[in-house]
């Protein structure tokens, strides 16, 4: 059985699927694909997924606009942990 070849009892697997559907409203049985969750572990609706990738796809195309922007930025960033690095006396020094 496959429950008991992950090490996992079949009542636990059975209460696990219910929490998911649960709390996705029923949704998982209209997706094949197992819902993302939170660092919490509390399951994220397809709109909050939705959300989420909307928010990453904006940042990216930000980042692809600007390019110079953000080897400035990295460029600053590495200045910065190399005085730190100096003034702990780690890294490099």
């Amino acid at each position: 059985m496959l429950t008991t070849q992950h090490g996992r009892k079949y009542s636990n697997v059975l209460q696990r699927l219910a929490q998911i559907y649960i709390a996705t409203d029923g949704e998982i049985l209209n997706h094949p694909s197992v819902p993302a969750s939170t660092a919490s572990g509390k399951l994220k609706t397809a709109s909050e997924q939705a959300k989420e990738i909307q928010g990453i796809l904006q940042r990216l195309e930000h980042i692809e606009s600007d390019p110079q922007g953000v080897t400035v930025s990295l460029e600053d960033l590495s200045i910065r942990v190399l005085e730190i690095e100096r003034h702990l006396k780690i890294g490099r020094y």
